[in-house]
């Protein structure tokens, strides 16, 4: 047991371990830092990225990405950001702050383009203010030039050249290595509890009844009879002979039922209802209505429905 629980708690860790790293791998906010050239001047250093520089046509939207290096004593002013050129800015620029511990910081500065100018080619400049501290003054950086074309299909640059032939994979055969390494797991997994569950129920059916399951058992077949209207004196004689042999009284005629098991038994009171219920039945010829047959299921509810164990005659 011991073995199907650690089993179960490593297929489980490696579970969520695999969805935190596809999560990490998938995150649309997850951000690729790019390598900044080495400069010992006081400018922040910037990186433009375009998803393409082909194929866009006229008012498409051009996401690009800005990153910028904010050395120690520099403040860039990020909302100072003005673009020329064939471009205007669509919406608001999405702008995320990361400190290092060096005292450097890093921007990534996401933005919309679109342009309704028509042109084979079209270049976007810009241009953001910073200041270095002891001097008030603010200056400008200009950020790499971005030029990209359009054309349906080709843009006219010689010589023309097709696209790579190879399927680049990236990250897939690794992620697909690890859907499958998560997947695999689970099934272990599931299918080494399924069988201790099964081997569990089946030992639970295979193991013999005490005294007062099967007196619950036994009852509950009679009980269903009553239910259902077609009850007759053997099934009340069926009651009282359930509850004579959960606690060993079969000799015994009601009146000697507290001589035998004492005055202080805590279900004598239930035992004796239920049997003066039945021996109407059973020597008088009654008939009960629901009301006393409601009255035996209660009564045998007290004795067997309990949170604590209560004592019954050792078998004989």
């Amino acid at each position: 047991m011991k073995a199907l629980v650690r089993l179960i708690a490593w297929s489980a860790g490696v579970m969520v371990l695999g969805v935190a790293l596809l999560a990490a791998l998938f995150w649309s906010q997850r951000t690729v830092w790019p390598a900044f050239p080495q400069s010992s001047e006081k400018k922040p250093q910037v990186v433009a990225v375009v998803e393409r520089d082909f194929a866009w046509r006229t008012a498409d939207h051009v996401p690009v990405t800005i990153f910028i290096k904010q050395k120690k004593g520099v403040t860039i002013d990020p909302n100072s950001l003005a673009v020329e050129g064939d471009f205007e800015i669509v919406g608001n620029p999405e702008i995320y702050m990361r400190d290092t511990r060096s005292g450097d910081t890093y921007y990534r500065i996401r933005l919309v383009l679109q342009s309704f100018v028509i042109a084979p080619r079209l270049t976007l400049a810009a241009n953001m203010a910073y200041t270095v501290d002891g001097d008030p003054d603010p200056k400008l950086i200009t950020l790499p030039a971005i030029e990209i074309h359009t054309s349906p299909t080709w843009d006219g640059r010689q010589p023309r050249q097709d696209g790579p032939m190879t399927v680049v994979q990236g990250w897939h055969p690794w992620t697909t290595a690890l859907m499958l390494l998560v997947g695999l797991a689970g099934a272990v997994a599931s299918f080494l509890a399924y069988r201790k569950v099964a081997r569990l129920a089946q030992a639970a059916a295979a193991a013999p009844l005490t005294g007062r399951a099967l007196a619950r058992r036994d009852f509950e077949q009679v009980w269903q009879t009553i239910l259902d209207g077609r009850d007759t004196q053997a099934d009340y004689k069926q009651i009282e002979r359930i509850i004579r042999r959960l606690y060993h009284i079969e000799t015994r005629v009601t009146w000697e039922i507290p001589l035998e098991i004492g005055e202080g038994h805590p279900h004598l009171k239930q035992i004796l209802g239920i049997h003066q219920l039945c021996d109407r039945v059973l020597y008088k010829g009654a008939e009960l209505n629901a009301a006393e047959k409601a009255e035996i299921r209660k009564l045998w509810d007290e004795m067997t429905v309990v949170k604590k164990s209560v004592p019954v005659a050792d078998s004989k």
